[in-house]
């Protein structure tokens, strides 16, 4: 698959295992007794607050904050394990995060894996990208000169679940909302 994915930080795949280990065999996931699960190549996590939105910042302004992977049981999509960086000094370079179930992070799988097939030979790079403050979690992908962004379910409106959007037009779509969710709830007379 042409896909790419940055590199983790040395020593993060151990944080990862140490992490599946510590949830199956405290029940934080339940699996057949025949499998062991696996976890995809975490991506990178990006953060974009809402007023790079609204000053049309772009992705230029998307911070780097953790990474995500799917933890999967055979073909079926268990859930996400999300690494936080780790201190600046001390030992690991990432920690664990959180483990969260639910059709996001079958969304998330999805995603991946059509961006895969639909990449054909161009090589291209993931990553996710977060703008809590209009509830999108999207897939972002570039080759290099283009940014795409690939909204996962739900999508906010004006944006569609699952089709590619040029980065630039998705974000700028979505400044009215981040407007509005700096100004906070409408008061009603």
């Amino acid at each position: 698959m042409p896909l790419t994915i940055e590199q983790l930080p040395e020593g993060a795949a151990e944080v990862v295992d140490a992490t599946i280990v510590e949830l199956v065999s405290h029940g934080g996931i339940a699996i057949a007794s025949s499998a062991a699960p696996t976890v995809a190549t975490p991506l990178p996590v990006y953060h974009i607050g809402a007023e790079a939105l609204v000053g049309r910042r772009g992705l230029a302004a998307a911070t780097h904050v953790g990474w995500v992977a799917t933890v999967r049981n055979g073909s079926e999509v268990m859930g996400s394990l999300e690494l936080s960086p780790g201190p600046q000094s001390g030992a690991a370079p990432v920690r664990f995060g959180s483990f969260a179930q639910g059709p996001l992070h079958k969304g998330i799988a999805g995603a991946v894996d059509a961006a895969g097939t639909q990449a054909g030979r161009k090589q291209v790079r993931a990553r996710l990208l977060r703008a809590p403050a209009v509830y999108l979690l999207a897939l972002w992908l570039t080759d290099g000169d283009t940014d795409t962004l690939v909204p996962i379910a739900p999508a906010p409106a004006p944006l569609r679940a699952g089709e590619p959007m040029l980065a630039a037009d998705a974000l700028a779509a979505l400044a009215d909302a981040a407007r509005q969710a700096i100004a906070g709830p409408r008061q009603r007379p």
